[in-house]
């Protein structure tokens, strides 16, 4: 859903093809860390930009690099999330509130796990479970050379 108010946040911010969704309904509840658009559109167009603008927090998902270094030019000081353990524990416990969210997990070169000859390239947004997968098969592959 994409209200006025979302295409006009978007508009003020020149936020380009960003997609706009409508996260008012989303109350930053802390057992809901993540509002619903931002994760079941991910699911859907994992290469996707998202702007999900809510009552108390703006959540952004950009899809480049350029896009993130963009963001944070325009909204310093946001708050760069991706597993969500700090900020949960900020807003359940501390009552924190942050209005602008980034969560740039949906960036190729920050979610990535590349093995070279001389070094592991692991991307800072990569999830653990991937991580422990890797390096689970990389140990017994070297087990057997």
């Amino acid at each position: 859903v994409v209200t006025s108010s979302t295409n006009k946040f978007k508009e003020e911010h020149r936020l380009g093809e960003m997609k706009c969704y409508d996260g008012t309904e989303f109350k930053d509840q802390p057992d809901n860390m993540f509002p619903v658009e931002l994760l079941t559109r991910s699911i859907e167009n994992s290469q996707e930009h998202i702007l999900v603008v809510g009552e108390r927090s703006s959540w952004f998902k950009p899809s480049t690099l350029t896009e993130l270094l963009h963001l944070l030019e325009i909204f310093p000081g946001s708050k760069i999330v991706v597993g969500a353990t700090e900020v949960g524990i900020e807003t359940k416990f501390k009552n924190a509130v942050y209005p602008r969210i980034i969560c740039p997990s949906n960036i190729p070169e920050l979610s990535c796990f590349i093995q070279t000859k001389e070094a592991l390239i692991i991307g800072s947004c990569t999830p653990l479970s991937v991580i422990q997968h890797h390096c689970e098969k990389l140990s017994k592959e070297e087990s057997y050379s």
